[in-house]
């Protein structure tokens, strides 16, 4: 839903009047799809993370929860796929896509800029580009979506992955596979 909304500002459907309630409304979207990121990273790891964190029902905050994840298993963040390739006969395996969606490094970032849009101006600070990110905003919707659509997610101990696919339409639903690794 929130990434309809996003799409919804970009098409000029949905508008607050100014360029700057505009920017700010499009972060808060954007902050809050990057959190839901962040959570399903919990969901997925959630009996682990708990050992870790216990105050894991206070947690709210993108980056932490993702550092706090990483510690457990450095292979958390989404991994989009296109779909099963068999390369030898009988082994398939997930083409991982190369690049075009939004990276670990990308989320951190994109996560503190939305962040610092949303507060209000320090009248002493250096001026904010509210058309600047404007701009940028279908791009990032773009690389959400590309992240989120088809991906595989790792889990700890024994390197089983979720298989999740998430259609960008409201009536269908977010299908996810557990593949476990076969163990002798």
């Amino acid at each position: 839903m929130r990434l309809n909304v996003l799409r919804s500002f970009e098409t000029g459907a949905a508008d607050t009047t100014y360029v700057r309630t505009n920017t700010e409304s499009i972060c808060l979207q954007l902050r809050k799809v990057l959190e839901l990121i962040a959570f399903s990273t919990l969901v997925s790891h959630r009996d682990a993370y708990s050992k870790a964190r216990q105050d894991i029902a206070k947690d709210w905050h993108g980056n932490r929860i993702l550092k706090a994840v990483e510690k457990i298993n450095p292979e958390f963040y989404p991994r989009p796929v296109n779909g099963w390739v068999e390369r030898k006969p009988g082994r398939p395996r997930f083409e991982h896509l190369r690049g075009g969606y939004l990276s670990r490094g990308q989320f951190v970032k994109l996560y503190d800029k939305c962040g610092e849009l949303l507060h209000s101006t320090n009248p002493f600070a250096k001026a904010r580009s509210f058309e600047g990110f404007s701009r940028k905003c279908p791009e990032w919707t773009l690389r959400i979506e590309r992240l989120l659509l088809e991906h595989t997610v790792s889990l700890p101990p024994h390197g089983d992955l979720l298989w999740v696919d998430v259609p960008m339409e409201l009536e269908k639903p977010v299908v996810v596979h557990h593949l476990a690794q076969v163990r002798a």
